[in-house]
């Protein structure tokens, strides 16, 4: 979709563009929306500025240096984000302002300059991931302290923002339901054919360790994970099914890759269960080398609880795996239903029991056929999760404000 004049968008991020998620949302959209004719600016700070973003023309990236004090940092930020988008509105006023609840402060000289009666941008609340911590339990100072920030950000929103957007449609409704501006768009996470090409057999360059994995992998009936390794993702669960699987089937081979508090109990259960030669535990790797590993394997893994957490997800993963033909199996959570309506890339389990696990991974080993039909319709549903079209999204709710 081409947009007529160049809409000026200004998005205010807290946090840094070092890490590959934030990088990957920021940079693909924001460079998915230059396509389309609109002028970006992030307003960020960073460890270090990203090779990725050398590309982008000279002053659409702002950056602020972050400080070390975790309670300074951001009110630092803020403060100088204000400084940031009041010169640049008084300057070259944007379009539209993309803030998020720790940023939704910045809004303020925009408001202050529609009360004055000059020109002022469109905010708008955008909604990640992140804030499902305002909306589940309280479990700490912490909590208590965002939730208060949370709901300060959106009764300001109903007055300065003219509409918020989420990651999914449940965390719209909730977000909606605990005060924010009802004027909701739902753009979620997607993959770029720039480093995921559809094509599963593509060539990858990786490093010399990866291609061993590789070369372990080759023979054998791959289940893989990649991401954090934490509690919340059923992972003691998978090893405890991949146990009483493997017996029954030995081409069965669990490849995670990752980093997490959990990742030591996770190697020391590994040995107990007298599964080294069966799990292969990779540390974090470059982007392109997680993707060459995705491409190696038969099946993705996702058999996560049903906690809270996962209502407000829309996982990069997923699009990820299903546009390079891998089928997943996971969960009937409402994540899962909600956000891939209708894909038969999705295997779902009936819970993350180990022994339910187990009976899902020795059914998908034992029909190559149906999962080769699942993985060419994974392939086609993953068209519609492009970094384009979420963007897409994003701009036609823009525009329509």
């Amino acid at each position: 979709m081409k947009h007529t004049g160049a809409k000026r968008l200004l998005w205010v991020k807290y946090g840094t563009l070092d890490t590959g998620l934030d990088r990957a949302t920021w940079l693909e959209t924001g460079e998915a929306l230059r396509r389309m004719g609109f002028d970006v600016t992030l307003v960020t700070s960073f460890h270090h500025a990203p090779a990725e973003f050398a590309g982008w023309p000279a002053g659409s990236i702002v950056w602020l240096p972050e400080l070390p004090l975790r309670f300074a940092r951001l009110v630092a930020f803020d403060i100088m984000a204000w400084a940031a988008v009041t010169r640049r509105c008084l300057r070259r006023p944007p379009d539209y302002v993309l803030v998020s609840v720790p940023t939704f402060a910045t809004a303020f000289p925009f408001d202050l300059f529609r009360r004055l009666g000059l020109r002022g941008p469109k905010t708008v609340m955008d909604l990640r991931t992140f804030e499902f911590g305002a909306l589940g339990p309280v479990a700490s100072r912490h909590d208590r302290a965002y939730r208060a920030i949370t709901r300060l950000a959106f009764a300001y929103g109903r007055v300065a923002h003219f509409g918020t957007t989420a990651i999914n449609p449940r965390l719209a409704r909730a977000a909606v339901a605990m005060g924010a501006r009802s004027t909701v768009g739902v753009w979620g996470s997607g993959w770029s054919a720039a480093v995921a090409p559809a094509a599963p057999t593509a060539p990858v360059a990786v490093a010399a360790s990866v291609a061993d994995s590789l070369e372990r992998m080759r023979a054998r009936f791959v289940v893989m994970y990649h991401g954090a390794m934490t509690a919340n993702r059923g992972l003691m669960e998978a090893l405890e099914a991949f146990r009483l699987a493997v017996t029954q089937r030995p081409r069965l081979m669990f490849t995670l890759v990752g980093d997490g508090p959990q990742l030591a109990r996770l190697g020391a259960r590994v040995e107990e269960l007298g599964l080294a030669d069966d799990c292969l535990l990779l540390p974090p790797l470059p982007h392109e080398e997680v993707l060459a590993l995705v491409s190696a394997a038969s099946l993705g893994y996702m058999v996560y609880p049903d906690i809270r957490y996962w209502d407000y997800n829309h996982p990069i993963k997923v699009a990820e795996y299903l546009s390079r033909g891998v089928p997943i199996l996971c969960s009937p959570i409402p994540m899962f239903r909600d956000n891939y309506p209708d894909c038969e890339g999705l295997i779902y389990c009936s819970s993350n029991a180990p022994a339910a696990v187990a009976d899902s991974l020795i059914s998908c080993h034992d029909d190559p056929t149906d999962l080769a039909r699942r993985g060419a319709a994974a392939r086609a549903f993953a068209e519609d999760l492009t970094w384009e079209r979420q963007a897409g999204s994003l701009a036609r709710f823009l525009e329509s404000l």
